[in-house]
């Protein structure tokens, strides 16, 4: 036997539960089931009992759809902590600094700006509704972002900063995303200080209690019965003409009229599909890279950090993790550092003992920060979303050429509209972030009920944009003029070439006139 519906939603990650949301909120008779494969909800959004986010943590200016849902629910935020300095540690030093950009030299500060500016511009070309019609994709698209880098930087200073904020955004090696991908989840984002800054940026707030207490409580709020957990979907068959049959592990059956993948590139591989799906999807979905992180979390007994004038954030090219943030909690309690482990990072990590663990991030942090009086760190967590069964890593990242050749068919919809996409990955705003994962949601949410004949055919794929929220108010981040008019490097040579040249030929004038 098996059970008849209007919509099966295969995922119950914050995308899934913003579908669920927006079919029962335009259409509160829709008949409807979320399929999720684990034993709870949230995807990759989770907060442990100390209300510590494992997974996604940080919200911005921008993100009106999850905003809308934390007003919704009755939910504060928090801002990040960022009085003090930040902190730098190049080849073994350590430097501590106000702003978004490190302390380097001169030339450096030249170098770094001129190439910001330079991503900067080429984001503004990159074409929003689909990225493979941006001037010069495929080129673009060939290019890794570490050649990239490379290219627009003259000196090593500048290249590793762009390499470390890259690989820390996207959580993989700038040598396995294409930069056309880069540039597009900039543009999608709102720009490079976006996404890199913390205060008015995207690292700007945390939810009081946690991130990861939203998914659960979204789901609280739907239909009692709509969420199945433990349910992982086997198989999923189209081949009627106008109905789709999603067959779970456990043998349980349900024939829907429409159903949501809003699960991650990599899960939706694990499915068996009837028809087999097409090569040009098969493609794109294995070479939609999971990114691959450890986040830890080391606890003090007290913020020494911020008794030495310091903030807690960090950027390291050396060490065991290198990103850090202050994580402590809003009230003072539970002194905390967070760190990133990427890269080679990550296996080193993963191998530790939690007491071997504690000793290491005890000894970069005293060092990052100058403790001379040894701070102990007295406990540790770690997550890693690679090793989730039904997650496989932490954000998916276009690898190089995939984007112009497989865009199409990596967000189209299959069997004739009848299995739509969602996830964070295939949002038109903000994709990446919980607020990306709510865009795309609520979006394939009207889609499927475009589907049904309960919408209009004008609802099919429209971005809906929630009213801005009192709690995170929109604060542009604009260049300076300076940052603006500040030459690029090789101007900065040419002119002072040219400058040069000219001083010589004077003096060389006034001495051939005194002979």
């Amino acid at each position: 036997m098996a059970t008849t519906l209007d919509v099966v939603v295969v995922g119950a990650g914050v995308s899934g539960l913003s579908c669920a949301r927006e079919l029962y909120r335009r259409s509160p008779d829709v008949k409807l089931v979320v399929l999720e494969a684990s034993g709870r909800v949230g995807g990759r959004t989770f907060a442990d009992a100390d209300g510590t986010d494992l997974g996604a943590g940080y919200i911005g200016p921008g993100q009106n759809h999850i905003m809308a849902i934390v007003d919704e629910l009755g939910l504060t935020l928090t801002k990040v902590y960022t009085a003090g300095k930040s902190t730098q540690w190049i080849k073994g030093r350590s430097s501590h600094y106000s702003g978004l950009v490190p302390p380097i030299s001169m030339i450096g500060t030249i170098d770094l700006n001129s190439a910001m500016q330079a991503v900067d511009r080429l984001v503004k070309s990159v074409d929003t509704d689909d990225p493979t019609q941006t001037p010069n994709a495929v080129a673009l698209d060939r290019e890794t972002v570490r050649e990239a880098i490379t290219r627009l930087c003259w000196t090593a200073e500048a290249r590793d900063i762009m390499f470390t904020a890259v690989a820390c955004c996207c959580a993989v090696d700038p040598s396995e995303m294409s930069f056309l991908g880069l540039l597009w989840y900039i543009r999608q984002n709102g720009g490079t200080r976006r996404i890199f800054e913390t205060e008015n940026g995207a690292q700007d707030s945390k939810v009081v209690g946690g991130y990861g207490i939203v998914a659960p409580m979204m789901a609280a709020r739907l239909p009692a019965g709509t969420v199945r957990l433990n349910k992982p979907v086997r198989t999923i068959d189209s081949r009627d003409a106008t109905t789709v049959t999603v067959t779970c592990s456990d043998g349980e059956r349900f024939v829907a009229r429409t159903v949501v993948l809003a699960i991650a590139p990599v899960q939706q591989l694990r499915i068996e599909y009837h028809p087999a799906l097409p090569p040009a999807k098969l493609q794109a979905l294995q070479q939609f890279k999971m990114g691959n992180t450890i986040k830890t979390f080391a606890y003090y007994d007290a913020p020494f950090w911020r008794e030495l004038g310091l903030n807690g954030s960090a950027v390291c090219d050396t060490g065991i993790v290198a990103v850090s943030m202050d994580d402590t909690k809003p009230d003072g309690t539970l002194p905390c550092i967070m760190g990133f482990a990427l890269s080679d990072q990550v296996a080193t990590v993963d191998a530790m003992p939690d007491a071997e663990l504690a000793r290491s991030l005890g000894a970069h942090y005293a060092a990052l920060f100058g403790d001379a009086r040894g701070h102990c760190v007295r406990r540790v967590k770690r997550s890693r979303w690679a090793s989730e069964t039904w997650i496989g890593g932490a954000l998916a990242t276009w690898s190089p050429v995939c984007l112009t050749t497989h865009y199409k068919a990596m967000t189209a919809s299959l069997a004739e509209g009848r299995i739509l996409i969602a996830g964070t990955e295939t949002a038109r705003r903000n994709p990446g972030y919980v607020d990306g994962a709510v865009e795309a949601g609520e979006r394939a949410g009207r889609n499927a009920l475009v589907q049904i004949g309960k919408l209009p055919s004008s609802a099919r794929d429209a971005v809906d944009i929630p009213c801005e929220s009192v709690q995170m108010p929109f604060v542009p981040l604009e260049w300076t003029p300076l940052e603006r008019w500040l030459p690029s490097l090789s101007s900065f040579i040419v002119g002072a070439g040219a400058t040069m040249a000219g001083v010589a030929a004077v003096l060389a004038l006034r001495h051939s006139s005194r002979r």
